[in-house]
């Protein structure tokens, strides 16, 4: 589900779930994380978190012409 902050979650999104993951963008600010994060909580009991290991996709982006140093 897409969701813009944490009270858009439905609870009824999680019944029979055992298991959620979370993704966020590079732009989204930690502290809306953290609000998913502790609304899951309020709506399943304590939460176990961990996180998956740093894949490389093989993607690199050049710096813009104009950024670099002349």
């Amino acid at each position: 589900y897409l969701i813009q902050d944490a009270e858009q979650i439905d609870p009824f999104w999680l019944d029979g779930v055992s298991c959620v993951g979370i993704t966020a963008g590079a732009s989204s600010p930690e502290f809306l994380v953290q609000q998913v994060i502790r609304r899951l909580e309020e709506l399943v009991g304590p939460c176990e978190i961990g996180s998956l290991e740093r894949v490389d996709e093989g993607v690199t982006f050049k710096t813009p012409p104009e950024l670099l140093a002349e």
